[in-house]
């Protein structure tokens, strides 16, 4: 058996194929404390379903995803990855509009007991609030 040597401009251009191809999908089934854009992204361009499960679920609910400015697009979000509607995201950055059909996710967040009425009492007087206003 001859090993035969392959010349620079070959291993040039064999390293130039490997170069431009896209770094494969970093496939992510559970996660526990992501933004809504990350989700929506991940469930685009990674595998269709997700879980979004946590021991502690204030990490979620007390992190960015779900302050004050971004509460109400995050459980609009939530709802609508549930119950299954298409991802339809419009962006004007080149690459940055999705569309995806057939996405899920499965959601489970253990809290205190404290905390838990606390949050519930935030969330249901929030999106009262923005039906109020609509």
């Amino acid at each position: 058996m001859s090993h035969t040597a392959k010349s620079p401009a070959s291993k040039k251009s064999a390293q130039a194929a490997l170069d431009t191809q896209p770094e494969p999908v970093q496939p992510r089934l559970l996660t526990a404390e992501p933004t809504i854009e990350g989700l929506v992204k991940s469930l685009c361009h990674g595998l269709p379903s997700m879980g979004l499960f946590s021991d502690e679920g204030g990490q979620f609910l007390g992190g960015s995803t779900m302050s004050k400015d971004n509460m109400i697009k995050a459980i609009t979000h939530l709802s609508t990855l549930w119950d299954g509607s298409p991802i339809d995201r419009s962006r004007a950055m080149t690459g940055e509009s999705l569309r995806a059909y057939d996405r899920r996710l499965s959601m489970h967040l253990m809290l205190q007991p404290a905390w838990q009425t606390a949050c519930c009492r935030t969330l249901i007087s929030k999106t009262k609030a923005s039906w109020d206003a609509a």
